[in-house]
């Protein structure tokens, strides 16, 4: 930790000194250019025009047409529960036979498995 920390501090005091090397230097590339208002100007174009496209599309949107107005409904009779047909549910599905798997040899062992 301490070989870490004493490594930051020197490279701290060589950057005050300016003797520091950045990246830019060692790989040949030139530094990036200050953003200037070319750059300004061309962000706040973009800007307005997503605007105007949005608003325009808002704008020519068609109209969405009324809700129909719910009709009247008749008044609903109440049946009794005795006089309701009974029906009857159907039968829940068998559960699949269980084959131990020491006496699986092939897939129609499992197929062809006795059912008990």
């Amino acid at each position: 930790m301490s070989l870490l920390l004493d490594a930051l501090r020197r490279a701290e005091r060589e950057r005050q000194r300016g003797s520091a090397v950045d990246l830019a230097h060692l790989t040949g590339m030139p530094a990036p250019a200050a953003r200037g208002p070319r750059r300004l100007a061309l962000g706040a174009a973009v800007v307005l025009a997503g605007a105007g496209a949005l608003a325009l599309g808002l704008h020519l949107r068609p109209e969405r047409a009324p809700a129909p107005a719910p009709s009247p409904t008749l008044p609903v009779q109440a049946v009794p529960l005795a006089a309701a047909p009974a029906q009857a549910l159907p039968e829940p599905p068998r559960a699949a036979p269980v084959v131990a798997v020491g006496d699986v040899v092939s897939l129609d062992d499992v197929i062809a498995a006795p059912t008990e």
